[in-house]
């Protein structure tokens, strides 16, 4: 499986990536004299030049189709293959699924496949019982759930003994089975301590939950293959890097321009790695000096970063170094501009 690669000015959402055209606004203006002489645009341009124009400037002129003249349409499988694109796809860069800690206990309950289903225009029933089906297909998805705790509060919810024994997770898995208000407030709570660096230990011990959610990742990627169709619809392989240093957000989606074989040759970086951009970096690097694969970082949701995400120095304080700008400019060539 091969994504595309989406060469896009871009608006994007964390749910949502949207193309938008700006057209100004013209004021109304008088409605012509029925004697009044209407002139063609092109004459008047070249009036206004102080010459004749050509037949063929003023041809050229009136069109007012650029694909006028160019032939068929490209098929899907050349969409990628313009010097120049100029074709829009509509899809969605940041999808949580039950694999991610705040939406399960928030109560989602559906899965990277389920997620797919929906973006391809096929009807899922939500989490709260209610048949839905989008207006139109999705042209890409990225499931990116968080690589902290990726997969693991089913485990908490289903009750495994390796996390009962911590009187917090034996908490939170009372408060998911009551649900409602008891509920909302332990996703609170589970935010709040990822933030603050204080989420129990059996959560973050790499010898209890590094096979859980080594085989979480698996299952994920084997999902992106096959629902993955070249040409119709991209299932792009993805996660989300949740670094919040000091509560303010510098999260990064990070999306995979390759399949499964690649991907899982690793686990994705984790803000239990580091929550240091730069380290993010050098992990993507690596990646792509092993595997001969290629990684985009979409820095999400800047709003709540409290300036973090673009203040001029680097994330431990020193001022930018043409390594670092260049880094940068490699690895995160988009910006989310709105999440919704």
């Amino acid at each position: 499986m091969q994504s595309k690669a989406l060469k896009v000015s871009i608006l994007a959402s964390a749910c949502v990536l949207v193309i938008l055209a700006y057209t100004k606004g013209v004021e109304a203006q008088p409605e012509p004299q029925t004697d009044a002489k209407v002139l063609d645009h092109s004459d008047q341009a070249g009036e206004a030049a102080g010459h004749a124009e050509s037949e063929a400037d003023v041809a050229l002129k009136k069109r007012y189709s650029p694909y006028a003249g160019k032939g068929p349409a490209a098929p899907p499988e050349n969409f990628g293959k313009s010097a120049h694109p100029t074709h829009v796809f509509f899809g969605d860069t940041h999808n949580h699924t039950t694999n991610s800690g705040d939406g399960f206990m928030g109560g989602d309950r559906l899965t990277p496949e389920q997620a797919y289903r929906f973006a391809r225009g096929e009807e899922v029933v939500s989490s709260t019982g209610i048949p839905l089906r989008l207006s139109r297909p999705m042209d890409f998805l990225v499931v990116a759930d968080h690589a902290e705790g990726m997969g693991l509060m089913m485990q908490v919810l289903e009750g495994n003994p390796a996390f009962m024994a911590d009187p917090i997770l034996a908490r939170w898995q009372k408060a998911m089975i009551a649900g409602g208000a008891e509920a909302a407030s332990t996703q609170n709570e589970v935010t709040s301590r990822q933030a603050q660096g204080t989420l129990p230990p059996p959560i973050k011990d790499p010898k209890v939950v590094g096979p859980i959610m080594t085989s979480v990742w698996k299952d994920y990627t084997a999902t992106a293959e096959k629902f993955n169709d070249p040409g119709r619809f991209t299932a792009m392989i993805g996660y989300e890097w949740t670094s919040v240093p000091g509560g303010n957000n510098l999260h990064r989606n990070i999306l995979f321009r390759d399949g499964k074989e690649k991907a899982d040759q690793i686990f994705p970086f984790s803000s239990w790695n580091s929550e240091d951009p730069e380290k993010l970096w050098e992990w993507m690097a690596k990646y792509e000096a092993k595997t001969g694969g290629k990684m985009l970082a979409i820095a999400h949701n800047a709003n709540l970063s409290n300036g973090r995400m673009f203040e001029p120095v680097t994330h431990a304080g020193a001022l930018f170094s043409k390594d670092y700008a260049e880094r940068r400019a490699r690895f995160e060539v988009l910006q989310e501009m709105m999440q919704t």
